[in-house]
């Protein structure tokens, strides 16, 4: 079995400030806190431009092992805005579904998709 965290509510995954600085701190990726903005901290590679970890961030495999712990140590203090992220368990391969931000885990079945 492994764990996939999941948003599982309206509005979209997110994670908090303190969730992406563990993260980081986890993954060993050097970082600096930009200015505020939007209520949110960018956080940039060293020398880096504005939101320069975004990417890098927001496009993670969601079964990364670093990314379950932050999620399951922090619990509910993980959430960015909009978000209520949780973790479920999957045999094998899986697909995530979205709709409106809500997302759900499909596993594998007789569908062509972008598995995982």
């Amino acid at each position: 079995m492994k764990k996939v965290v999941i948003n599982k509510c309206y509005g979209g995954f997110s994670l908090s400030d303190a969730a992406i600085e563990l993260y980081l701190q986890k993954k060993g990726i050097e970082f600096e806190r930009g200015e505020m903005s939007l209520g949110h901290r960018p956080f940039n590679k060293i020398g880096g431009s504005d939101w320069s970890l975004y990417d890098e961030i927001y496009n993670m495999d969601r079964h990364d092992p670093v990314l379950v712990q932050v999620v399951e140590e922090l619990g509910s203090r993980a959430n960015g805005m909009c978000a209520n992220l949780g973790v479920v368990e999957v045999s094998g391969r899986y697909y995530l579904e979205e709709y409106d931000g809500m997302e759900s885990v499909e596993e594998e079945d007789n569908f062509s998709r972008g598995w995982v």
